[in-house]
């Protein structure tokens, strides 16, 4: 499984080149850091969804395969009546 980091130094480097304080480059580089790790999916939640997702649509698929198969007998029972 593949991970994704996040060079805080080269961050603050960066940042300090272009001309912020340290303190400040530190600052947003701490922020930067939180939302980033805050805001990963892990493949665990990615196979969650898809489970969820799968059994909501085999539901659906079901669901509409039993309707049909109820109203094409309703329809025929219909017609054998209307035939006699």
């Amino acid at each position: 499984m593949a991970t994704t980091t996040f060079d805080t130094y080269k961050a603050v480097l960066s940042l300090q080149k272009r001309g912020l304080s340290k303190d400040a480059a530190e600052g947003i580089t701490e922020l930067l850091k939180d939302v980033t790790e805050s805001n990963l999916v892990t493949k665990d939640d990615l196979e969650l969804a898809l489970h969820r997702q799968s059994v909501t649509l085999i539901k659906w698929v079901a669901g509409t395969l039993i309707a049909q198969s109820v109203g094409t007998a309703a329809l025929t029972v219909a017609l054998l009546q209307l035939l006699r």
